[in-house]
């Protein structure tokens, strides 16, 4: 790569907006949460590694569930609803057992709904 590509990068990935970072963070959160959903599959198989360790994948849920985490994704999502792509109100409502919007204004994410549906995923 060209030196000028790697200094554009480096300064768009270092200096954002705010909403650029919120949308970063959303879509890290989304990626993540569909991680677990995969995740939990794997747990539930009760692997263990070559120590005899077993993976917990409950570990994970409770801490993507956490009320801290949920409060502020709704925060940013109360703040710009915008920044929730189709395919992330998808895969969210689709987890959450239903939608995620009502008369065209989203519903607040709920971290128990989040968790019971990251565990009851086939």
């Amino acid at each position: 790569m060209p030196d000028e590509f790697d200094f554009a990068y480096e300064q768009y990935s270092a200096n954002m907006t705010s909403e650029e970072a919120q949308k970063e963070l959303l879509d890290a959160f989304i990626l993540y949460v569909l991680a677990i959903k995969k995740l939990n599959k794997v747990a539930r198989a009760k692997i263990t590694d070559s120590d005899e360790n077993i993976i917990d994948g409950r570990t994970m849920i409770d801490k993507i569930s956490a009320p801290v985490v949920i409060e502020k994704i709704n925060n940013i999502l109360d703040h710009n609803p915008k920044l929730l792509e189709e395919w992330q109100t998808i895969a969210l409502s689709d987890i959450l057992g239903g939608t995620l919007t009502k008369e065209d204004k989203l519903i607040p994410i709920n971290g128990d709904k989040l968790q019971q549906g990251l565990l009851h995923q086939n």
